[in-house]
């Protein structure tokens, strides 16, 4: 299905800003609510398909409470990786 290749595919760039140190803060949090709202889409879908409300109202809500989550653990990971970046040496930029 193409949503959930678009789910993996926004999961990786999400992981990819997390990791990378050029990759701002903003950036982080655009990627991981690209990544819930592709989820919630897919689960719309499905939905859709089963016509069945209470899967897009568990859609709906899931949304809210995973970008709440999300976006506090991925603070929390941006955090971990700056004072690890910050502990590291940095080399001179002179060489001597």
């Amino acid at each position: 299905m193409i949503f959930n290749a678009l789910t993996i595919l926004i999961i990786l760039l999400s992981l990819f800003g997390i990791t990378n140190k050029r990759f701002n803060l903003i950036g982080i949090f655009l990627c991981s609510n690209m990544m819930i709202i592709a989820i919630t889409i897919n689960l719309i879908i499905f939905g859709a398909i089963k016509s069945n409300q209470d899967i897009i109202m568990i859609g709906f809500f899931s949304m809210i409470i995973i970008s709440c989550l999300n976006s506090v653990i991925i603070a929390i990971i941006y955090n971990y990786f700056e004072k690890k970046n910050s502990l590291e040496p940095k080399e001179s930029l002179r060489d001597e």
